[in-house]
């Protein structure tokens, strides 16, 4: 991949990352990144559009990492737990400063491409879990298992956001851990 471009979207995905997405403007990008306006927009039509690459290469980046993750692991328990864990070490980083995803969401609400973009990410994760569940969890309650282990990745991100970066992945865990139990004695 082109330097440049690699330098602007790191930029872009930091900025992003540490402030208002709405906020950062192509000119604090462009200066950051240490290249003119004229060669951002060279790359990038848009902020926006700088906005949906940041995203779509996140969602890789975060699948990739997710999958390596799930594939180390042995059982299906220990395979989902490792996706709770990779949350865990995410939050524990010490540059992060919340998701991606749901910033753009929240600040974009009204634009379809970047609501597809987060929906996608979430779907990608729901699936990934739900594959992690096939050799455990009942075909019939996979759907639902799965888009309420989601709903308890997602409360983790915003509890970690706001300050309990320890305890956000581990109380999200024993929550999943009680779910999966209720699902495994048919309680679901």
């Amino acid at each position: 991949m082109n330097d440049v471009r690699e330098r602007i979207l790191g930029t872009a995905a930091r900025l992003f990352s540490q402030h208002s997405c709405r906020q950062i403007g192509v000119d604090l990008i462009a200066r950051e990144s240490n290249v003119s306006k004229v060669t951002m927009y060279r790359y990038f039509e848009s902020k926006e559009a700088l906005l949906l690459e940041v995203l779509k290469e996140r969602m890789q980046a975060i699948e990739e990492a997710l999958t390596g993750a799930v594939a180390r692991s042995q059982s299906g328990r220990d395979r989902l737990r490792a996706i709770f864990r990779w949350y865990e070490n995410w939050f524990n980083q010490p540059d992060f400063q919340g998701c991606v995803f749901i910033a753009a969401l929240y600040e974009y609400q009204a634009d379809p491409q970047v609501v597809s973009m987060a929906e996608a990410q979430r779907e990608r994760l729901r699936e990934l879990i739900r594959r992690t569940l096939l050799d455990i969890i009942h075909p019939s309650i996979l759907d639902q298992l799965s888009r309420q282990l989601v709903f308890l990745l997602y409360g983790a991100i915003i509890f970690a956001q706001t300050g309990r970066k320890g305890a956000a992945a581990q109380d999200a865990w024993e929550c999943a851990s009680q779910l999966i139990d209720f699902a495994l004695q048919g309680r679901m």
